[in-house]
């Protein structure tokens, strides 16, 4: 009987006012959403060992994968013989954590949980202009766009139109630098990519001249080469500095050659090889 009244109340509601209810409970829903999900704020540049990480919205331990982008408030737990740098992007901050250890990732910096047990981290600090480079990169890293991990990347264009601009799915807006929709590979294909169609970019009238690009990609350059001077064999921070830079400027083929070299001292790594496929798409468009 109660539930016959409601029925008759909302369908007595005129339509007008009844469009302005669902507006108000969409924007409430959306602004639910936007707050439950934590930006970027770093990224793991470096892993060795064991390590987990958790937080409020993924309260299920999951195991970490080198070039992670970090959430604030994620919680990461370091075994015994595990290692693991990760890189802030405001600020530049560079933090080495050797386990055992436990900390949880702030906006700029970590703090170490577990009392004087939890050795503090080695810390470095990167150039702004190399992170803000980093950060912006367009290229897909675990946990870039929506879901929690082992996400792929999948950019679809519209069916019965080869050639033609793929459709682009975009991320809630509280997602710094929005990413196409990334979608699960349907069981029994674990990680498999079914369909990646390139998203050309539009032309731009203020596209800078190629002579102002290969500027500016010599300067990086050179930057890149100061970088790996300082950093260890091991850490790629230097190469996603410039893999940032030419996927800026299309210059997908320089790309290849970077990811190749370090695919071979890491062979099979998922987030090399989705990149590798992001950049083997994009050179489709001409660049």
């Amino acid at each position: 009987m109660e539930e016959r009244k409601v029925m008759q109340a909302i369908i007595s509601i005129p339509k007008k006012s009844f469009c302005l209810v669902l507006i108000a409970l969409f924007l409430c829903t959306a602004g639910a959403l936007a707050q439950s999900s934590s930006p970027d704020v770093g990224l793991v540049t470096k892993l060795a060992g064991a390590a987990t990480y958790w937080n409020k919205e993924e309260k299920k331990q999951t195991r970490v994968q080198a070039f992670m982008k970090v959430r604030k408030g994620d919680n990461f737990k370091l075994s015994k013989d595990g290692a693991l740098t990760l890189l802030y992007f405001a600020g530049g901050r560079q933090e080495t954590w050797k386990g055992p250890a436990v900390f949880m990732a702030g906006e700029a910096e970590s703090a170490a949980k577990g009392g004087k047990k939890v050795a503090s981290p080695e810390v470095k600090m990167m150039p702004a202009s190399a992170i803000q480079k980093i950060a912006a990169a367009p290229f897909p890293l675990p946990r870039s766009g929506v879901g929690s991990s082992g996400a792929t990347q999948m950019l679809r264009s519209a069916p019965g139109r080869t050639g033609a601009t793929a459709a682009k799915s975009m991320v809630p807006p509280d997602r710094a630098g929005a990413t196409p929709m990334m979608e699960k590979s349907p069981p029994g294909r674990s990680g498999a990519i079914q369909t990646m169609a390139p998203v050309c970019p539009v032309p731009s009238k203020d596209a800078p001249s190629p002579e102002v690009v290969r500027k500016e990609i010599k300067q990086a350059e050179a930057v890149y080469q100061d970088l790996k001077q300082k950093a260890g064999a091991d850490d790629f921070t230097p190469e996603l500095y410039f893999l940032g830079v030419l996927a800026e400027y299309r210059q997908y083929s320089e790309m290849n050659k970077i990811l190749d070299d370090l695919l071979k001292k890491n062979p099979g790594d998922p987030a090399l090889k989705e990149m590798k496929t992001w950049v083997r798409t994009q050179s489709l468009c001409g660049g």
